[in-house]
């Protein structure tokens, strides 16, 4: 298994009915919401390896993209930035990325990905559902 969320994270602290809750939060603000609970002698640590892959996002970039190599350039992009998931070109001309991580690292992955390469004229970079398989866990790969 591959860790995918970030350790240092501090997290938001309730306080409901004399219960203290500590809060994970990670994903896009306008993504589905979902709960993971636990109970004790456990603690959030335990669900380090489902945070991450609930924290997914797709991005169609069009543009000048095809063709000057856009695929290896957003690969590199996010390997460095420890995302998984996959690249390739659309039937459409566009490029599809979609990845799994943290928010910082997909934030900054989207933010990359409207610079783009040299050789490259990105257009518009949109968010699309993500669809990772589990193939998909690790590593970042270039599909075609």
């Amino acid at each position: 298994m591959t860790k995918s969320f970030d350790p240092h994270v501090p997290g938001i602290r309730h306080q409901v009915n004399g219960i203290a809750l500590h809060c994970i939060e990670s994903g896009p603000e306008d993504g589905p919401l979902v709960i993971l609970l636990h109970g004790f002698p456990e603690f959030w640590w335990g669900w380090r390896y489902q945070i991450g892959p609930l924290a997914e996002a797709g991005f169609r970039v069009t543009g000048r993209v095809q063709g000057v190599g856009y695929r290896w350039w957003a690969r590199a992009q996010a390997v460095r930035l420890g995302l998984a998931g996959a690249v390739w070109n659309a039937d459409d001309g566009s490029v599809e990325v979609h990845a799994r991580g943290s928010d910082a690292s997909l934030a900054e992955l989207e933010r990359l990905l409207a610079q783009g390469p040299p050789h490259a004229r990105v257009a518009r970079v949109e968010r699309v559902p993500a669809s990772l398989s589990s193939e998909d866990a690790t590593g970042f790969q270039i599909v075609r």
